[in-house]
This record gives structure tokens, C-alpha cells and sequence, in this order.
């Protein structure tokens, strides 16, 4: 019996240590989150360096939009002056050489200039016709 009362002392003890534990527990819980609530705040040095952080990041993504249009801009120009080159290239293929060219070519070659001509007329009848 007496064995009994022993242990129901232990458990009492230690029932009144666990209940003393929680309370003590639950009493910092709720001071230290006062304590946070009131005093954790940014001071006004880190909202400043927040703010200019949060400025800096929208300038560099306004500055890369503008580099990007540029870019765009740049590629179309040089697209542009590329198909120009091409077409006034064409352009001088396509003509006729002029006939001060076409006599020095000729004598470069030694050959007589032959006679000019610069119109293709059908001799008789045309074939076309």
C-alpha cells in the first residue's frame, strides 16, 4: 500500500511540474509574441533601401524593354537597307550597259566595235505575229 501512495505521490509531483511547465509555456508564448507584434517592424532605413531596391528593379526592367525595342528597331533597319542593296543591285543587273562601256569593252578585246544597235527589229515577216 504504502508502495501505492509513493507512486501517487510521483505522479502528483510530476503532473504539478507538467501543469506548471504549460502555463509557464503558454505565458512566454504570449509575451514574446507581444513583444514581436509591438517592436518587430522595419525601420525606416530598410523601407527606404526596400523602396529603392523595388525602383532600381523596375528601371532595369524598363531599361531592357527599351534596349529590346531598339534592338527590334536595328534588326529592321538593317533588314530594310539589306532588301534595298539587293533590289538596287538587281536593278543594275537588269540594265543595259551603256554603249560607251559596251565600245571599250570591244576594244579591250581588240575587235572592231560592231555597228550599235539598240533596237531588235525582225527582218521580213514576224514569226510572232
Amino acid at each position: 500500500m504504502q508502495n501505492l501512495q509513493i507512486e501517487g505521490a510521483v505522479m502528483a509531483e510530476l503532473w504539478d511540474t507538467l501543469t506548471t511547465g504549460l502555463i509557464l509555456s503558454l505565458l512566454f508564448i504570449a509575451i514574446s509574441y507581444f513583444f514581436w507584434k509591438r517592436y518587430d517592424k522595419p525601420t525606416p532605413l530598410m523601407i527606404e533601401r526596400q523602396e529603392e531596391k523595388d525602383r532600381l528593379k523596375e528601371e532595369r526592367r524598363t531599361w531592357r524593354e527599351v534596349e529590346a525595342r531598339m534592338r527590334a528597331e536595328q534588326d529592321e533597319a538593317e533588314r530594310k537597307a539589306t532588301y534595298d542593296r539587293r533590289k538596287a543591285e538587281e536593278r543594275s543587273r537588269a540594265e543595259a550597259p551603256a554603249s560607251e562601256q559596251v565600245s571599250d569593252a570591244w576594244k579591250s578585246l581588240g575587235v572592231v566595235d560592231p555597228e550599235p544597235s539598240t533596237t531588235f527589229e525582225a527582218k521580213g515577216r514576224d514569226a510572232n505575229a
